[in-house]
């Protein structure tokens, strides 16, 4: 179990690359959920009509709900730690 100590630190770090990043969260999220829409789309087009009735519309929506958040988080999450790690520059929000 890792400690309060250092789990209050890592919070702290990845406050401070989310930081350097926070101004594309728009951008990411509208691709986040252009991705979970894709997805869910596909996933439609592969089951016959018969697969579709059992399975109600809420599904779906929770279905793609869940993978934007994947996504959202999958994209921040890589964004700013290639940031944090000098592989990526992403230029500052105009202030």
């Amino acid at each position: 179990m890792l400690s309060e100590e250092l789990v209050d630190k890592e919070e702290e770090e990845s406050d401070a690359r989310v930081s350097e990043v926070d101004h594309l969260i728009p951008i990411m999220y509208a691709y986040a959920h252009a991705m979970a829409e894709g997805l869910v789309s596909h996933q439609r087009e592969h089951l016959t009509d018969e697969e579709q009735e059992g399975i109600p519309s809420q599904a779906w929506h929770a279905t793609q709900k869940v993978f934007t958040q994947v996504a959202m988080n999958s994209l921040l999450g890589t964004v700013s730690q290639l940031v944090d790690m000098g592989m990526l520059t992403v230029p500052r929000r105009k202030k």
